[in-house]
């Protein structure tokens, strides 16, 4: 009996002990969950939307409409230079999709949707706060950081470096509140 007794706790504690192990390899690739960001509202009528990894439909939609080829407004904050020369661009759509890419990739990545208030608050600070089409401000430094407003052909651009004292106004506040509302890692 007492060695049954031992075998049987040997066999839970192995088997509790490789549960999150078997969990993980079972799940397979996961998608990041957005920490900060909100994800829609379903409306009443409407199926649950899937929270897992996405796949089939979800993916090709996605990759048709990255910021490259996005047809409205997108917005990009980022900053790169020191010493790898890396570049790190976070894409906000008008429709609320968030993208990051680094100049190393050749691809977007998805991390979530914004709220429809935060987007249109987002996006005002940069067109009416900001003045972003008004403003010519181009003093990158070896550490640089950057934020551009595209619709179309149309695009504007601010780059300086840290602690530049002759920013215009409001600029690193946005970067800052932008950099905020990302997925933390």
């Amino acid at each position: 009996m007492p060695t049954l007794l031992v075998f049987f706790r040997l066999s839970v504690i192995t088997t509790l002990s490789l549960a999150p192990a078997v969990a993980a390899l079972a799940q397979g690739p996961t998608v990041a969950q957005p920490n900060s960001l909100s994800v829609p509202k379903k409306k009443s009528g409407q199926a649950a939307r899937p929270t897992g990894p996405r796949i089939g439909k979800f993916v090709r939609k996605t990759s048709r409409e990255v910021p490259d080829v996005y047809k409205g407004r997108v917005l990009t904050v980022g900053s790169g230079g020191g010493v790898v020369g890396l570049e790190t661009a976070y894409s906000l759509l008008d429709d609320g999709r968030l993208f990051s890419k680094t100049s190393k990739a050749t691809t977007y990545t998805f991390l979530g949707t914004q709220t429809p208030q935060n987007t249109k608050r987002v996006f005002w600070s940069v067109e009416d706060r900001c003045q972003i089409k008004k403003t010519a401000f181009d003093k990158p430094g070896n550490i640089y950081r950057f934020v551009q407003w595209r619709k179309g052909a149309e695009k504007h651009k601010v780059t300086w470096m840290p602690g530049d004292k002759t920013l215009p106004a409001n600029y690193e506040k946005v970067y800052t509140g932008f950099m905020g509302m990302l997925p933390k890692k």
